[in-house]
């Protein structure tokens, strides 16, 4: 991917927060419905746009943005639905992350547990992922910090790793 498309991306994609921060309800439908700029519902949805191509990490996050403007019914749909089987060779982190994140929220909103997330074929083998690329020192703080969900799924990431500005 060039840097020029990568930069193309985040900029649209921080435009859309801004009209969803900025704008009233209506105006947060009309974003949400708009091509091209619509938001991803479901945990299944990210793992399946992420899997046509679309950047993981931002459908993640805007995810985490409508999951965090919801009401408790619609948090526990929008994880209740199991991944779809697909072709995750290339993304096993990215099955285990979604899980470890649905897990996490599920612990942190008391919601009830789906039982898709403690699934085998969600968990993270052989080498720890750490987030940021982690290197030394941070390596070690990730260990330390992580929150347990990711922990035992083998990911190492940030105490923050799912909060949003």
């Amino acid at each position: 991917m060039l840097i020029t498309d990568l930069c193309a991306k985040i900029c649209n994609a921080l435009v859309h927060r801004d009209d969803m921060i900025q704008g009233s309800e209506s105006e947060y439908n009309a974003c949400k419905n708009r091509k091209g700029g619509a938001l991803v519902n479901t945990i299944c949805k990210v793992l399946d746009n992420a899997t046509a191509g679309e950047d993981f990490y931002l459908l993640l996050g805007d995810f985490l943005d409508e999951f965090y403007r919801s009401d408790k019914d619609t948090k526990q749909k929008m994880i209740a639905e199991e991944p779809r089987s697909r072709s995750f060779e290339n993304s096993r982190e990215h099955l285990s992350f979604a899980a470890a994140t649905a897990h996490n929220l599920i612990n942190e909103y008391s919601i009830p547990v789906p039982s898709w997330v403690f699934k085998k074929q969600y968990y993270h083998v052989g080498k720890p992922f750490f987030g940021c690329r982690a290197k030394g020192n941070l390596r070690l703080l990730f260990m330390y910090s992580s929150p347990s969900e990711f922990k035992h799924r083998n990911l190492f990431v940030d105490e923050n790793v799912l909060k949003r500005v």
